[in-house]
This record gives structure tokens, C-alpha cells and sequence, in this order.
């Protein structure tokens, strides 16, 4: 199998930077894989903060168990902290699609480069 596609498999099925380690890239690796996992922890960390204080409320009795009000009060604390999440969203799809490309890049130049040994 080519460096390129190995690279590209890599970087798209397991993790953004998977492929630049396969790759002998380190530092691009370790960059996308950093980036990826912070907006990763910022989506998750918001989404379990909302959970456990709807959680305590309806504990409490401070809010029925009705599924449509639930749904509704987790709208309204998503659309609270809605840039912050639009924004780590953005930065792991981005984070992915350059660390695929730029594995394919990378990789494809070092297959030429054997190519012409």
C-alpha cells in the first residue's frame, strides 16, 4: 500500500493526525491531534455540564419528567453556549479535513520520492 493512501486511511478513520505519525511527522501530528482533542473535551464537557444540572433540577422536583419540556430547556442552555460549540465544532471538522489532506500531501510527496530512487 502507498504512504499516501495509508496516510489518508489513517488520518480519516481513526484520528486527525494519525496519518502524519505513519508518516514520520510528529509535530504536525501531535498539532492536529492536540487541536482536535481540546475541541473534542469543549464539546463534551459543555454537553455533560447542561446534562448534570438538568439532571439535579429534575432530581429536585424543580422540573417535571416530561420529555418535551427537557427538550426544550436543553435547546435553551445549548443556545447559551451555541458559539462556543459552533466554534469547537468548526475547528475538529477542520482540524480533520487538513490533517487528511495534508497526509495525502505529504504522503504522495514521499511515494514520488521513492518512486525516483
Amino acid at each position: 500500500m502507498r504512504k499516501s493512501a495509508k496516510a489518508v486511511l489513517l488520518s480519516t478513520l481513526v484520528f486527525p493526525g494519525a496519518g502524519h505519525f505513519s508518516l514520520k511527522k510528529p509535530i504536525q501530528g501531535t498539532l492536529l491531534l492536540g487541536i482536535t482533542l481540546f475541541c473534542l473535551y469543549w464539546i463534551v464537557s459543555t454537553v455533560l455540564e447542561i446534562t448534570q444540572n438538568l439532571t439535579a433540577k429534575i432530581e429536585r422536583g424543580e422540573i417535571p419528567f416530561d420529555v418535551a419540556q427537557i427538550t426544550q430547556l436543553v435547546s435553551q442552555q445549548l443556545s447559551v453556549d451555541d458559539q462556543l460549540i459552533t466554534i469547537s465544532t468548526y475547528g475538529l471538522v477542520i482540524c480533520w479535513i487538513v490533517g487528511i489532506v495534508d497526509s495525502y500531501r505529504i504522503g504522495r510527496l514521499q511515494d514520488k520520492n521513492e518512486n525516483n530512487r
